[in-house]
Parts: C-alpha cells; structure tokens; sequence
C-alpha cells in the first residue's frame, strides 16, 4: 500500500508529451520496482499540468546534460554560476551578487577548479579590486555568505565544499 507521489515510466511519459493525456496503470517505485492500483480502480488518466518534476531530477537533468535553463547557470558539482557570477547558487541555495562580490567568487571558484581552493582573504579580495581588508565587509549585505564562502579562521577562504 502506497499513498503520495510516484514516478511515472519513461515510455508513459514519451507518450504524454506526444498525445497530451496518458492512461497509467503502472508507476515506478523508489527500488526501481513498479506499482499498480488496488481495488476497483484499473487506471489514471494523466494530463500535462498533473505532472510534477522534482528538484533532484531537475538537478540531475542540469548537471548530467550541461542546462542551466535561461540564466545561463552552470553546473560543477553543487556550485551553479551564471557567466559573470552575479548570479549563484552553492548547494541549493541562491546568491545575487555585486560586482566586487562576484569577483571575488569567480577567484575563488577558479582556485577551487585548479585544485587550490584555500586563498589568501586579503589577496583574492585585492585581486577583486576591493579597497575592504575584510571579507565580512565585502558581503555584509548577504547575511548567509557564510553558506557560500568558508573560512578557515585564519585569513584563508574558499567556496563552500569545494
């Protein structure tokens, strides 16, 4: 017995998507199983606005094919920027940068892809053309920066879990 939402098959979405509506009998299991009504009902009818995507699947989908939809956001793990770095999204959660600030992340977002992520607060901040010593002061209008830049306490940051 199973109430909630279900996975439909991929043949049984193919053919949503060509005819507009489906009959379902069968939808997929979380063990890659399938499952089927009980009692007198034998079938669904499914419609385009019934379908639901989940954020996983969405992610999967991005980082497996390279679409980052419309922004132009791209995937590297679970770090997404648009071209200028105005725009991020670091584990799930989504920053709207300054220019200073998004300087700062493309340094820091190179260092991590060269295999050096830890870099001196001071240097990448100079490097950003920032006149502010601190890191704090860059991003004080971004109260939850620390989910996106870590510190290692001792003047180093890098993006966060890369």
């Amino acid at each position: 017995m199973f109430n909630g939402l279900l996975d439909l098959h991929v043949q049984d979405v193919f053919q949503l998507f060509r005819k507009g509506e489906v009959s379902i009998t069968r939808f997929r299991t979380a063990k890659a199983d399938y499952a089927c009504f009980y009692g007198s009902r034998e079938s669904l009818t499914i419609r385009k606005p019934d379908l639901m995507l989940r954020r996983e699947e969405r992610d999967r989908f991005e980082a497996a094919t390279g679409f980052g939809g419309a922004s132009g956001m791209k995937p590297a793990g679970g770090f997404h920027a648009s071209a200028d770095y105005q725009s991020v999204r670091c584990h799930g959660r989504e920053f709207r940068l300054g220019p200073i600030q998004a300087q700062v992340v493309r340094i820091l977002h190179a260092a991590a892809k060269q295999g050096d992520p830890w870099q001196s607060g001071k240097a990448v901040l100079s490097q950003a053309g920032s006149r502010s010593l601190k890191m704090a002061d860059v991003f004080k209008s971004k109260k939850d920066w620390p989910l996106l830049i870590e510190s290692n306490g001792r003047g180093a940051y890098r993006l966060a879990g890369l």
